[in-house]
Parts: C-alpha cells; structure tokens; sequence
C-alpha cells in the first residue's frame, strides 16, 4: 500500500510538472495570437460600420440628386438660401436646435448628407488579465516559455513519469 502510495504521489509530481510547463508554452504561444485575432475582428467590425455608414451616405446623395433633377420646391429653396442667402419673400428664418429635428434651414447641404464614420472604440477589455499579457508579451516572454520548457523536461525525467510507463509497459506484457 505504501508502495502504491509513493508512485501515485511521483506520478502527481510529474502530471503536474508537465501541466505548468504545457500551460506555460501555450500561454506564451497562444495569447498573441488570441490579441491580434481580437484586433482584427474589432477592425473588422469597425470597417463593416463605416461600409454601412458610407452606404447610407450614399443612398442620401441620391436622393438628393434626384430632388435636385425633379426641382423639388423645398430643396431648391434650402439649397439657394444655404449657398446664395436668399430669403423667400414673407418667409422668417428661425433656426431650431433640437436632436430629431433633423437639417435647420441655415445649414449647408452638406451638413444635411454628410454623416460622421464611426470610430474604433478604445481596446482595452480582454479576458485575459493585464499582467499576464505583460508577462507572455513583455520582454519577458522567452524567459516564460524557456521556464516551461523546463517544467516539461522535469514532468518527463521524474521518476514518477517513467515508472508509470514502466508500469504500463510490465501490464501489457
């Protein structure tokens, strides 16, 4: 039983041994590439935001164009008091400043068509913690991943490891 006990325990020593060194040379492996892949999907995102912005920007030139091309009587009237100041006779200007009140008569035409592109939200929310990112991207990263190359060598060459092989080995035969 003491024997059972003692191999059980070297075998522990040398599992665990080869998990640290597993988990460290993933670590240092697979961070990077987990930060970048983010990056590029909130550039993605970002890109897919401004394509859909620039659609629509689209779509309202259009329709302006088209307004201008069938002379709709509200728009020729915006578009010479914006650019040639002219008043129509008996009409008073009164500039409203609400959020949904949509294009005030004094602004330009292109404040009614030009919408602002969005723009990249500030990264800094990642799952993995601040100081980890430090340590397996810092200068410190071949230190890491040279310690957990260590640490697998250690969890192969304890003598719990190659007793559990023999074990296995001797209950094949």
């Amino acid at each position: 039983m003491i024997r059972f006990f003692d191999r059980m325990v070297a075998y522990s020593i040398g599992l665990v041994f080869l998990a640290l060194g597993l988990v460290m040379v993933a670590a240092v492996v697979l961070i990077p590439v987990l930060l970048e892949n983010g990056e590029l999907q909130s550039q993605r995102d970002l890109l897919r935001l401004q394509a859909d912005r620039m659609a629509e920007q689209e779509e309202s030139y259009r329709r302006t164009l088209s307004a201008l091309e069938a002379e709709d009587p509200l728009l020729l009237e915006r578009v010479a008091y914006s650019y040639l100041r002219l008043k129509p006779t008996g009409a008073e200007v009164v500039e409203t400043s609400g959020p949904n009140d949509g294009p005030t008569p004094l602004s330009t035409i292109e404040s009614w068509l030009h919408k602002p592109m969005p723009t990249a939200p500030e990264s800094g929310d990642h799952i993995i913690p601040p100081h980890l990112i430090r340590l397996v991207i810092g200068e410190t990263r071949y230190m890491v991943l040279a310690l957990g190359v260590v640490l697998l060598m250690l969890g192969l060459m304890l003598p719990g490891a190659s007793k559990a092989a023999d074990m296995q080995v001797n209950e094949e035969e």
